[in-house]
């Protein structure tokens, strides 16, 4: 009896253990084992080279690092609200962030990681706005990468891709160049295998490949995606054959690269142990700092472990956070004061303090004007401190009650080298720019923000667009009521994902 006891208790699996991992360009969190972590973080950084070799991107180029969430199971990116996807990627006017299980069920649990990384990448470096199909076919195609010492393989096929293509029902080429908004069920399932296979057959053939950058210019300027595709690769429905016989005569094949020595060397990688508190916490706290799901939500959860851990650092920041993004902000002020004093150049403090002003600001009984105020303030400190940290320089212009002109697009383009990807910015600055009645430059920064096929497009966007079209001399009303409606308080909170 007490031998079965104990072989029982030996096959419980351990308690799950945050750790931190890190590199150049990454901070990643994982419940997995160290050696594990180190290993994602290092692979993590080798495919970040890999696609600046392919994509012409420099070595030297910096971004700010992107925060990769790595949960054990499937069911807690569910949690998040992510479906049935097991990973996602985000790019929100609160944060960018990654999410990955290390469970998937794929062939190999790397390719959820790689995929979302792909996203980042091509958002970051290439801030346009591409077709569905594409943004999905790249990462697919990307994702199956191995790499191994100097030597890599890339085009291979993953199993559940080939298997949907293998026994769904194939959609029409039009609707996968259309995007995946209103696919359902299987649907979802036969547009990714078929942005894969599309994405494959294109960049393995430098004939359909040199293609591919007048397609995605005409796309991004406005042209229907069909449109464009038959304009740079003929008929639709020829190329839809050719697709089909791609793959049913089985001429998907994957290329061996030889790089010379110590291209993919070991990166640096620095590991931290996480508190316990972290356990419930910190997924909790990322949702609210990534701008994911229903903050409320999190909120609670976040102060129950602050409850549970009042004397810990990582739950009183977390608290103070949640607090300043989505609860009370007379706790927040009330948290952040002592911390403050405690670490004066802490900028994460003086961030937060920001946004509970800000929020502040909008209570009923309330001095707008002041506490308005009072986060620039906060703002401006936390960019003493920090100069390249895109959300403060997004809420402080958010905060200003009335147009600044240059000094404002200076912000807002400083905001945007940082984060390109991030609606919002771009939106600011359109409107900014319209304010002045630059037209073409206000067009040029807002129109993928209205062409972008993921999440829905501001309506106030569409409506400043076609003034700008018509070089509507009273756009300066529309475009003050654009922000107005959007809240400075808030800097908006959709959501403006790159993809799943």
């Amino acid at each position: 009896m007490v031998a079965a006891v104990a072989l029982a208790m030996c096959a419980m699996p351990a308690e799950a253990k945050w750790r931190e991992a890190e590199t150049r360009q990454f901070r990643v969190y994982s419940e997995g084992s160290e050696s594990d972590l180190v290993e994602r973080a290092e692979l993590l950084e080798r495919y970040d080279r890999l696609l600046r070799i392919f994509t012409g991107v420099s070595m030297e180029a910096e971004a700010p690092k992107l925060n990769v969430y790595m949960t054990n199971y499937v069911t807690s990116i569910g949690n998040l609200g992510a479906d049935s996807a097991a990973g996602f990627y985000v790019a929100s006017t609160k944060g960018i962030c990654a999410f990955a299980s290390r469970r998937s069920g794929f062939t190999d649990d790397s390719v959820v990681l790689l995929h979302e990384y792909a996203h980042h990448f091509m958002m970051q470096h290439f801030p346009v706005a591409y077709p569905a199909w594409y943004v999905e076919g790249f990462a697919e195609y990307f994702s199956t990468a191995r790499i191994d010492g100097d030597t890599v393989e890339l085009g291979r096929f993953e199993r559940n891709r080939a298997y949907s293509l293998q026994v769904l029902k194939w959609l029409p080429i039009a609707t996968i160049l259309t995007g995946k908004s209103d696919l359902t069920g299987d649907e979802v399932h036969s547009f990714y295998g078929q942005s894969w296979l599309l994405a494959h057959m294109i960049l393995q053939d430098s004939e359909l490949n040199a293609k591919m950058p007048d397609y995605l210019t005409q796309v991004a300027a406005g042209v229907p995606s069909v449109e464009a595709f038959a304009a740079a690769f003929g008929p639709t429905r020829e190329f839809n054959a050719r697709l089909r016989d791609y793959f049913d005569r089985g001429r998907i094949t994957y290329r061996r690269l030889d790089f010379s020595e110590g291209e993919f060397g070991r990166a640096t990688v620095a590991v931290s142990d996480l508190p316990d508190a972290a356990e419930r916490g910190l997924l909790p706290a990322a949702a609210i700092r990534c701008g994911v799901g229903n903050s409320k939500e999190w909120l609670k959860d976040v102060r129950a472990v602050e409850q549970k851990y009042p004397d810990t650092p990582f739950a009183r920041r977390i608290g103070a956070m949640a607090e300043a993004e989505a609860g009370d902000p007379e706790r927040a002020i009330a948290k952040l004061q002592p911390m403050i004093a405690a670490e004066p150049d802490n900028a994460d403090y003086h961030f937060w303090m920001g946004r509970a002003y800000s929020r502040r600001a909008h209570q009923e009984d309330r001095d707008m004007a002041e506490n308005h105020a009072l986060a620039r303030k906060s703002y401006g400190r936390a960019f003493e401190i920090r100069p390249d940290h895109w959300q403060t320089l997004l809420n402080y212009v958010a905060d200003s009650q009335t147009p600044n002109g240059k000094a404002e697009q200076d912000i807002l383009i400083a905001a945007r080298d940082l984060a390109p990807q991030v609606g919002e910015i771009n939106t600011r600055l359109g409107m900014s720019l319209a304010l002045e009645q630059r037209f073409e430059e206000a067009a040029t920064v807002l129109t993928p923000v209205a062409n972008s096929p993921h999440g829905e497009v501001p309506e106030a966007v569409r409506k400043l667009l076609a003034l700008i079209a018509a070089r509507d001399t009273a756009i300066d009303a529309a475009a003050l009521e654009v922000v107005t409606d959007n809240g400075g308080d808030e800097a908006g909170d959709d959501e403006d994902a790159a993809g799943s």
